[in-house]
């Protein structure tokens, strides 16, 4: 069975490093290219058998090349996609230039989808090409009501994690359950096909 585990990644430090990494990996259409950060093999991107792609496009993104839009080697960003590229853009331009001038400058998270895995291999990537900047990452799956956990990554290590298990909702073996789970999905512990 396959779970989709949904990533908000929000991106801080100093603004304008934040502007220009976030213009970077952000695409027009509001997508985030992992081809990009974390780049396929020239052996394997040139193969016409899909699968011999799919295990290594899963292995390191967490994602198929056409799971959500169609767009090869791309994930879905859902809050980006409902408005025209440009407006959004613009959109999301002006909340940061209002932000930096009330001294609070943060960027919209970049929202993608991922099956069966957190993308950590993605997220690492970008800390490691950028150091200074935190990579604050909240993460969740379609079979927990909201976050599994929460990572903040800066200079390529993990300097706060949290699970999120919902204790008033759940038997205490539930409870163990998913937190297991997002310490799994977090790298936290080594992973258990347990679906």
């Amino acid at each position: 069975m396959t779970y989709r585990i949904t990533s908000e990644l929000t991106i801080s430090g100093d603004s304008e490093r934040c502007k220009a990494l976030y213009h970077n990996i952000v695409d027009h259409f509001g997508q985030i290219d992992f081809n990009n950060i974390v780049p396929m093999p020239a052996a394997i991107r040139n193969a016409t058998d899909y699968f011999i792609k799919e295990p290594w496009m899963m292995r390191h993104w967490g994602a198929c090349d056409v799971f959500e839009c169609g767009v090869p080697y791309r994930c879905f960003n859902p809050w980006k996609d409902d408005f025209p590229a440009d407006m959004e853009d613009y959109i999301n331009l002006l909340r940061f230039q209002e932000a930096c001038e009330e001294g609070t400058p943060h960027l919209e998270p970049i929202i993608f989808t991922t099956l069966n895995t957190y993308p950590k291999e993605i997220v690492f990537a970008l800390s490691d090409q950028n150091p200074g900047l935190t990579f604050d990452v909240r993460f969740y799956d379609e079979h927990f009501s909201c976050a599994c956990g929460r990572m903040r990554i800066c200079d390529g290590r993990v300097i706060q994690s949290k699970v999120a298990p919902h204790h008033e909702f759940m038997t205490r073996e539930q409870c163990q359950f998913w937190e297991n789970y997002a310490h799994q999905l977090a790298g936290l512990l080594p992973f258990e096909a347990t679906f």
